[in-house]
């Protein structure tokens, strides 16, 4: 899945308006469409706010980092064993 198809999925099950997430992100909507659309992935520093905004539970950031090209880990740390 791409990170476009995973946003996409997200927004929709957000029940958000595309507008509305974009201001709450700070970002022009066109940004945010482009991400949705799979044309450009978000910044790595826009993950957590998008994860946040959007509810996403830790397996569906885990899956949303890793479309993205971003590893979780390092935000994480490493889970206890």
């Amino acid at each position: 899945m791409t990170h476009g198809e995973i946003l996409r999925g997200a927004v929709e099950a957000s029940g958000l308006r595309q507008r509305e997430l974009a201001k709450r992100l700070g970002v022009i909507p066109t940004r945010l469409h482009n991400w949705i659309a799979g044309r450009t992935p978000p910044p790595p520093e826009m993950l957590p706010a998008l994860c946040r905004e959007l509810g996403m539970d830790v397996a569906a950031a885990r899956r949303f980092y890793a479309a993205c090209g971003v590893d979780l880990e390092p935000v994480l740390g490493s889970a206890p064993t």
